[in-house]
């Protein structure tokens, strides 16, 4: 049933998914699928979230903060220097103030906090794209 897809700016919901747990990501995938979104990349490193962002333009990208190389704060910085109207949620087991209000200042829209359930990241990022 196609009015079940949420649209963002009318275009369907791309993600790419950047955490360097596979668990992680497949959980994250599900949140995706539960709300009717696709998911069209995952990076296992900040350096591979900012090249498959450069590459295949999602307009949402799911960020955690603590991974090899690159951070997911550089590679928030880098993404949003690009592109400054991508969503990004984090979602990290980071969970610290001044890290919360570095991100949020970056241009970061929600923090998630690990571990979560894939039902409720389904509901937050549902209620930003209705």
């Amino acid at each position: 049933t196609e009015e079940l897809k949420l649209q963002a700016n009318g275009t369907h919901l791309k993600f790419l998914l950047a955490d360097d747990s596979r668990y992680v990501r497949l959980a994250l995938t599900q949140a995706v699928k539960i709300i009717g979104g696709e998911v069209i990349a995952e990076a296992a490193t900040g350096r591979e979230a900012i090249d498959k962002f450069l590459e295949l333009r999602p307009n949402f990208v799911t960020m955690d903060l603590s991974m090899p190389g690159v951070s997911g704060v550089e590679a928030i910085a880098s993404i949003l220097h690009k592109d400054p109207t991508v969503n990004i949620i984090v979602i990290s087991g980071t969970n610290l103030d001044e890290v919360r209000e570095e991100v949020f200042n970056l241009g970061v829209k929600v923090f998630i906090k690990k571990p979560f359930d894939p039902m409720q990241v389904a509901s937050i990022i549902g209620s930003l794209v209705m």
